[in-house]
């Protein structure tokens, strides 16, 4: 999370960041990762989103091409987010290098 909000404070990229508050959930764990893709392609999988989970795990990811999938986890994300919004991370001031190919 401070990488994220470091990086858009930085760079000034439109990008936020928030630590789940689980207890405001009423839940104690969190595994599924997700990506919403557009409004209609949803990504659902088990990827850790590490070179580690990348390269030397079996792990699992679906593409759903579906508007009512999407929405559905659009308003998920949604709640959790909202219930979310009191906890934040410090961030550290130093500014990571910009990435150059």
């Amino acid at each position: 999370m401070q990488l994220f909000e470091n990086l858009a404070r930085c760079y000034q990229l439109p990008i936020s960041a928030q630590i789940v508050d689980t207890k405001a959930l009423g839940i104690t764990y969190i595994h599924n990762k997700g990506v919403l893709v557009d409004d209609h392609q949803t990504l659902i999988s088990s990827i850790n989103w590490t070179e580690n989970s990348l390269t030397n795990n079996r792990e699992v990811a679906v593409l759903l091409e579906s508007p009512d999938a999407n929405a559905y986890f659009e308003k998920a994300f949604q709640i959790d987010w909202e219930r979310s919004s009191g906890i934040k991370a410090n961030s550290p001031t130093a500014c990571p290098p910009k990435y150059e190919e």
